[in-house]
This record gives structure tokens, C-alpha cells and sequence, in this order.
């Protein structure tokens, strides 16, 4: 499957090697856009792979990242290497443009995947070499033969993590430390809110922090989930309608409202833009590149519409229902932060 791939590759590069230079180019606007959310989208690619559990270790000289979801298919490893041809559906994915993990080139010079029965290396300079006739070439692009020199440099804590279940690790090296701790900063625990299957973030860096999410479901429409972190426990309770959920937080005498700066949308990750109440908004809105900021189209109007009718129905419920001082606690939140 690798040597398929890579000759496809090679010849496309030598056949086209302006085209190779620009993806260079478009590699590096990916990884300053994305700026320091490329953690959280290997945490999406994991969860839309049906991984439980992720797992991001340093060791040494080496930044391990794994999750135990399905390894890589024939197709999935040659969307990793190509640009913006996700064989993903959107609305069944959380991912779906295809661009994601090229912004990873921002935090290491060289990659190494293993998953499942595909093993191969991401290097600029083994590309350089292939490709002399390149100005520039990409990291994400050409895989190459992982060598065995290599793999033993890394080979223990690979081991460990394939005995504890990890189907899929990817290895970065030649870090750069600067954005590491830039990408370890923004993941906190509200990371796992609307992920559809994982349910636990391991960080294994000097100081071990494991994150986890219990869910409990109360009926069609509502469930609770227990987040525990680095920050402490929180519990919140997730209300769901025509695919959109409103995330309300509790503190010991119930649900409350959520600090102004955490009430941000979630296009299943966290965003940067403010919902404006004191509760966080999850659907599938639109958003530019970095997947930061919500872009308002046609799909994003119909996601804030079924926002709109969800408010609505707790506000109706709350007038008609009988357990008042419950419906209370779920129109406290709604109040907005500005008039």
C-alpha cells in the first residue's frame, strides 16, 4: 500500500513540481491558521475513527500521539497525504474538509505514523532529496519507508502503547517547544463535550493529567456528562434537538450559569465565538479554516434557527411544567449576558 501510494505521489511531484511548491505553501498557511489547535484536531480525527481513549506522551526527544479507534484504511492513509480529499460526509463526521492534519507541520519537522499494518515517515528532507528538482516541498505529502534505525529510537513506548490497546501513534520529532506548549495550554476538558465516542484524553507530559467524561443518559433528549481534569470535576447536562445541543453547567444546588468566557459555540470543538447566554451551543455550524471562528452561510442560519426553537421550548416549558423550580434552573443560564 505505501510503495502504491508513494510512486502515485513521486510521479505527480516530478510531473507537477510548481503545483508540489505550492501545497508547501498552503501546508504552511494551514499550520498558522490552525495555530495551536492541532491537538484538537487529531482529537477529532481519533473520535471520528470510533476511538475511546487518547493519549498524548512525551518522551524524551519525542512527542507520541495515539488513540485505540480504527487503524487507517488504504483510502484514510491517502487523504492524510493528499490535500482537501476527505472521503468524510459531513454531519457524520466531525472532520469532512481534509485539511486538518497538515497543520501538525507547525510543531515538528518530522512524522512518523503507525496503524494497524501501515508504517511510513513524513520527512521534508528525505522529500528534498527525492524531489531535487522541488524549490519546496511539503512535510505531509510523500510517505516514506519508516527505517528501522529509526523505529528503535521509539520503539519502547510504542510497544507500551500497542499493549495498552492504541491501535494508531502517530510519532513527531525535531520538536518545536514553543508550540507544544502553546497546543498543551488550549485542551482542556470541555474538549470532550460533544465528541461522539472518546471518552477519555490521557497527557502523559512532566506532570501526568488524565481527563475523563461519564455520560449518563436520562432520556431521549437529555443526558448528563462528569468531566474530571487538571481543573477539577464539573457535571453538566446536555439538552439535544434536531442535532443541536445546549450544554448547562452545575454547581452544588443545581444548573447555573456558565462564566462569560467559557459560553462559546462548538462546532463539536470548541470555537472562539460567544454564544451571548450563559451556556455553550454545539451543532453543526459552519467555520473558516482554523475551525475557530463561525462562518455565516446558509447551514449556519439553519443550525442558529434550531438554536432559536430550542430556547423557545424551554421557555414554554418552563411556564407549563409543573416542576417549576427545575425549568427555573434551565431559564437562569438563558438570560443574555448583554441586553
Amino acid at each position: 500500500m505505501l510503495k502504491i501510494i508513494r510512486d502515485s505521489l513521486l510521479i505527480e511531484g516530478r510531473n507537477s513540481p510548481r503545483l508540489l511548491s505550492d501545497l508547501a505553501g498552503l501546508e504552511q498557511y494551514i499550520a498558522e491558521s490552525y495555530n495551536s489547535r492541532s491537538f484538537i484536531e487529531l482529537l477529532q480525527n481519533a473520535d471520528d475513527a470510533g476511538a475511546r481513549r487518547f493519549v498524548i506522551l512525551r518522551d524524551g526527544q519525542f512527542l507520541l500521539i495515539a488513540n485505540d479507534g480504527r487503524p487507517f484504511t488504504k483510502e484514510d492513509f491517502e487523504s492524510l497525504c493528499r490535500s482537501a480529499s476527505s472521503s468524510k460526509i459531513r454531519g457524520s463526521n466531525i472532520g469532512y474538509r481534509g485539511i486538518g492534519f497538515k497543520s501538525v507541520a507547525g510543531f515538528a519537522e518530522k512524522i512518523h505514523l503507525i496503524s494497524g499494518q501501515t508504517e511510513a515517515t513524513f520527512s521534508r528532507k528525505r522529500t528534498a532529496m527525492e524531489l531535487p528538482e522541488v524549490t519546496r516541498v511539503p512535510l505531509i505529502r510523500i510517505p516514506h519507508e519508516l527505517l528501522n534505525e529509526e523505529r528503535m529510537q521509539f520503539e519502547k513506548p510504542v510497544d507500551v502503547l500497542k499493549e495498552q490497546g492504541f491501535k494508531t501513534i502517530f510519532i513527531f520529532t525535531d520538536l518545536i517547544v514553543s508550540s507544544i506548549e502553546s497546543e498543551f495550554s488550549l485542551l482542556d476538558e470541555t474538549s470532550l463535550l460533544f465528541l461522539k465516542n472518546i471518552i477519555q484524553i490521557d497527557i502523559r507530559t512532566d506532570t501526568k493529567t488524565i481527563i475523563n467524561a461519564r455520560r449518563e443518559q436520562k432520556n431521549n433528549q437529555t443526558h448528563t456528562i462528569n468531566l474530571a481534569g487538571s481543573n477539577g470535576a464539573t457535571v453538566w447536562t446536555i439538552l439535544e434537538q434536531n442535532g443541536l445541543s445546549l450544554a448547562f453547567i452545575h454547581d452544588e444546588n443545581g444548573i447555573t450559569r456558565l462564566n462569560e468566557q467559557e459560553s462559546v459555540v462548538h462546532a463539536f470543538l470548541p470555537t472562539y465565538e460567544a454564544t451571548g447566554l450563559a451556556v455553550k451551543i454545539n451543532g453543526d455550524f459552519s467555520t473558516d479554516p482554523s475551525r475557530t471562528r463561525i462562518v455565516f452561510d446558509e447551514r449556519t442560519t439553519k443550525i442558529t434557527e434550531y438554536a432559536a426553537k430550542s430556547v423557545i421550548n424551554i421557555i414554554s416549558g418552563a411556564l407549563n411544567n409543573i416542576d417549576e423550580k427545575l425549568y427555573a434552573q434551565f431559564l437562569i443560564p438563558l438570560i443574555p449576558f448583554t441586553d
